[in-house]
């Protein structure tokens, strides 16, 4: 409940979360990373179908950006499905710790400079 509730300020403060997030909260209760996928998808659609019913009406919504994205990411998302099979666990939790630590650094490369120079103004 309390990695839950950590997730959730993040992507309601910074919109940071999903995946990114949830998936290592639940692989750190023990949970193996084929169920943690499967358990933050049922999570982020969930979440997901909360926050767009918040936002109806009150800001535009471009949705032809909106399909355009789904439709690319429906081909990712069952040849992922399918190439899950073939990926040892091991692997798999492997290259996910790869793929957060690279995106970690992306994101602290590129607020590094603003942050800093946040830090010296004050």
């Amino acid at each position: 409940m309390l990695e839950g509730l950590a997730v959730g300020l993040l992507t309601g403060v910074a919109g940071v979360g999903g995946g990114f997030l949830i998936v290592p909260a639940l692989v750190l209760l023990e949970l193996p990373m084929v169920e943690a996928v499967g358990t933050s998808l049922a999570i982020i659609a969930t979440n997901s179908a909360v926050g767009f019913y918040g936002y109806l009406g009150h800001v535009a919504i471009d949705w032809r950006a909106m399909a355009l994205v789904t439709a690319g990411t429906l081909p990712g998302i069952a040849s992922g499905v399918y190439l899950h099979r073939f990926v040892p666990q091991h692997a798999l939790r492997r290259v996910f710790s790869v793929f957060l630590v690279i995106v970690a650094a992306f994101i602290l490369y590129r607020n590094l400079g603003p942050m800093l120079a946040e830090w010296s103004r004050s």
